[in-house]
């Protein structure tokens, strides 16, 4: 018999099957008042990236040693880990440098490198016709040749600089070379057999910008992340999931207001940073700009940190839910809690390394934790609130661990933290 035989004699005359389709039928109406977002299970961008081998490890082969040598693991990093190493000049009249070989393209690309002063306080950054000086001692930059199109030298903290320089190399086989000077200005000198800079971190991205450090063993790396879209209004969207790029179909929310100020802005004075420190633009966000931020611990010991932005409309009786896009920078944990207005004794810890639930009391059902690629996770908390104020609030804490108590007392590193980016009050 014939599989035709079982099939019904009726076809339908309207398909809903949106995830299937990804279309509407012409006879369905969509109208929607503003934009929306959503993903298309197709859009990726550059996220991390580091083209350099061995980004911080120079004594290894993949760098070369000219008129120098390295004394390997000989101070703490600014990741904290005693994998910083020394650049020792030789006793030559000359330039003392480590190199690698990339080959590039006629494109914008940043070269990054942490410098800490030790005998010398004069760090470079050359690759094709640019060389860079960077005095740690005044904090200054001196272009020594080519025309890049940027350069900059940020303090981390315990004398550490990020330096960078950004140019369009002519294309071909570059050599990526950091090296070190007696004076602000020049590249050679005699050596004296001894002395010697602090090196960390080396990175090559293809890019106008300069991005979180991404750490390389031996092979280059380039990460991408799913782009959160944007829908124009009366546009219908056909969702996916933002791993696996499953068809979620047709998506049909509620009108939603963002009740937050600088939603992508931590670094603005509208977020309370408690015990903490922001960075602005710093890495790839889930929208596939780099507008995501960092938040870093202080380095102080049993004390709370955490972040939180004030809503005045704080109405009793109404549910209100609060997200963050969020990734690690260093730790796993993170607690969300609710503060004025709120039962501020409830809150919960979520890993936002692995995206699990950890200790805590919200109702089941009210905190959400959403991947959404390359180790971004958004996490909801959703309350209704037990009385009317001017200084509503929700929490996001910075933890080490998975406490067993809201806002547990824990030890800040000064270096550790998390990426945040698109804060949302509904």
């Amino acid at each position: 018999m014939s599989l035709s035989n079982n099939f019904p004699a009726i076809k339908p005359s309207l398909m809903l099957d949106f995830a299937n389709t990804g279309s509407l039928d012409p006879r369905v109406t969509f109208s929607r008042a503003s934009t929306g977002t959503y993903y298309d299970g197709v859009t990726t961008a550059k996220a991390e990236q580091n083209l350099l081998l061995r980004s911080q490890e120079f004594d290894n082969a993949a760098w070369s040693k000219n008129r120098a040598s390295i004394t390997q693991n000989a101070t703490v990093s600014p990741a904290g880990s005693t994998t910083a190493d020394t650049l020792v000049e030789d006793g030559t009249d000359g330039q003392h440098f480590v190199t690698q070989s990339v080959t590039l393209t006629a494109a914008p690309y940043s070269v990054t490198c942490y410098f800490k002063a030790k005998e010398r306080s004069v760090g470079i950054i050359s690759f094709s016709s640019f060389r860079v000086n960077f005095d740690l001692d005044a904090e200054a930059v001196t272009v020594s040749s080519g025309g890049p199109t940027s350069t900059s030298i940020v303090s981390v903290g315990d004398g550490w600089y990020r330096c960078s320089v950004v140019g369009t190399p002519t294309a071909g086989a570059t050599p990526i070379t950091l090296s070190m000077a007696a004076a602000p200005t020049g590249w050679g000198y005699p050596g004296d057999g001894t002395s010697g800079i602090y090196v960390w971190g080396a990175q090559l991205e293809q890019r106008s910008s300069v991005t979180a450090y991404t750490p390389t063993t031996t092979q280059p790396i380039t990460n991408y992340i799913p782009v959160l879209q944007t829908a124009a209004a009366n546009v219908s969207r056909f969702d996916h999931d933002p791993v696996t790029g499953e068809s979620l179909g047709l998506l049909i929310e509620e009108q939603r207001t963002n009740l937050l100020t600088y939603s992508e802005q931590f670094d603005n004075a509208a977020w309370i940073k408690t015990n903490t420190s922001s960075s602005a633009n710093t890495i790839v966000a889930p929208d596939g700009t780099l507008t995501g931020d960092t938040i870093v611990m202080d380095a102080i010991s049993n004390n709370d940190f955490y972040l939180y932005q004030v809503y005045s409309g704080w109405t009793s009786g109404v549910t209100y839910t609060q997200s963050w896009y969020v990734k690690s920078a260093g730790i796993s944990w993170v607690q969300v809690t609710g503060s004025t207005g709120t039962a501020a004794t409830n809150f919960r810890n979520i890993n936002i390394t692995t995206g699990e639930l950890g200790n805590g009391n919200y109702p089941s059902g009210s905190v959400t934790v959403t991947s959404v690629g390359n180790g971004w996770y958004r996490i909801s908390v959703t309350e209704v609130a037990t009385s009317t104020s001017a200084s509503g609030r929700f929490l996001l804490a910075l933890l080490t661990s998975d406490v067993a108590t809201r806002l547990s007392n824990v030890d800040g590193n000064g270096y550790s933290g998390i990426f945040i980016w698109g804060a949302q009050l509904e």
